[in-house]
């Protein structure tokens, strides 16, 4: 019996506070800029709107599962409203600095209402866009410690689906399908797999049917959100599947008589970058003993941190993902990112990292930072 689907709710009641006070700094700012009896009013709509987009956002990851479709786009509007407020504080202060000289009350009304207006299509717009849109990307790669037998050999990368209120049990068996129709002989899921672990038996029962369509299976790695979920109850619900979970070690795949390693790292919780770093080794460390020097070897992580690892240990490539690309970026570039890795493909010398940038996600709002299943192509060079 899957247990009661209760996220600590601290994290909840923080969003609603903090998006509070920025929609009563938006009203503000808009009085401010406006400076009429009626702009009061207005103001407080601000703050009110913001309040209640959010909570609708926090109600709706608790609720979707007893509504349809149109209850989605309400949602999708919801997150709109967040981003909007998120956006147009700069643009009021700007307004509300030049209404201090005194004139154009009327255009700069107008302002503050078109630039609110086009905030929130904005990000409505970047919700519907980020959560309905997926891409397949390709990658090919090519590694002289390839045994000849594992040339062509395929795998698809799915990572962050967050199973849960916009990426559902619905959309899982489609990803299942664009990889099978793909050629990929193994599955590569690097974590986070599931937010609603009221739908994991159901997840589970997909798993154990999509395993067998893939030759060497569905091998799988712990993201951080299995243990915000209740991770003891995700394993066992796994247990009951064919899927292989990698928990900083390894297995051996032949093909013709030879050999390739996938070997596999838990999420390295820390309290700071050092710790991290150091705990990061650790798994690798782990992961990898017993695969012998010179051994073809093929890394997965959660973190994109590991791509590290994998340089040091000489994986072919490490797939990771955690990061979602940041799901903002512009030409194909994050905007802003606190990671070394944070989306596509890396190389040092002969060896190679990925980050995916999500084949899900718990925020749909995404935009120049599509989701992502990713295939990818093994080669021997030489």
């Amino acid at each position: 019996m899957a247990p009661n689907y209760m996220p600590s709710m601290n994290f909840f009641y923080r969003l609603i506070a903090i998006f509070s006070l920025l929609g009563l700094a938006n009203g503000l700012l808009f009085m401010a800029s406006i400076r009429t009896r009626r702009s009061v009013w207005q103001g407080m709509g601000f703050c009110l709107t913001a309040a209640a987009g959010t909570a609708f956002f926090n109600w709706y990851t608790f609720a979707y599962i007893h509504y349809g479709q149109w209850m989605l786009w309400v949602a999708y509007l919801a997150v709109g409203i967040m981003i909007a407020s998120l956006l147009i504080a700069p643009f009021f202060f700007l307004l509300a600095v030049f209404r201090a000289f005194g004139k154009g009350r009327r255009i700069i009304g107008r302002l503050a209402w078109g630039i609110t207006c086009l905030a929130v299509l904005f990000g409505t717009t970047g919700a519907i866009r980020g959560n309905r849109q997926e891409v397949t990307e390709h990658v090919e790669i090519s590694s002289p410690e390839l045994p000849a037998a594992w040339d062509g050999f395929k795998i698809a990368e799915i990572s962050d689906t967050h199973v849960g209120p916009y990426y559902t049990n619905r959309n899982l068996p489609e990803d299942f399908l664009i990889a099978r129709r793909e050629g990929a002989q193994m599955i590569a899921f690097t974590g986070d797999l599931i937010d609603d672990v009221r739908v994991m038996p159901e997840t589970a029962r997909i798993l154990t049917g999509e395993n067998g369509n893939f030759p060497y299976g569905i091998i799988f790695v712990w993201g951080n959100h299995e243990y915000y979920r209740n991770k003891k109850y995700i394993a066992d619900e796994l247990k009951t599947t064919p899927v292989t979970l990698l928990q900083n070690n390894h297995v051996v795949l032949t093909r013709g008589g030879k050999a390739l390693y996938i070997a596999g790292t838990d999420y390295p919780f820390a309290a700071d970058e050092r710790m991290r770093i150091t705990k990061e080794r650790n798994m690798a460390d782990k992961a990898f003993s017993g695969i012998p020097e010179g051994a073809p070897v093929i890394l997965l992580a959660h973190h994109s941190d590991f791509i590290r690892e994998g340089i040091r240990h000489k994986a072919i490539i490490t797939l990771t993902g955690h990061t979602h690309g940041m799901q903002t970026g512009f030409m194909g570039q994050p905007i802003l990112t606190p990671y070394v890795y944070t989306r596509g493909l890396y190389r040092a010398g002969p060896w190679y990292g990925y980050v995916s940038r999500g084949t899900g996600g718990w925020f749909p709002f995404r935009w120049g930072c599509s989701r992502e299943i990713t295939i990818i192509t093994l080669r021997r060079k030489g």
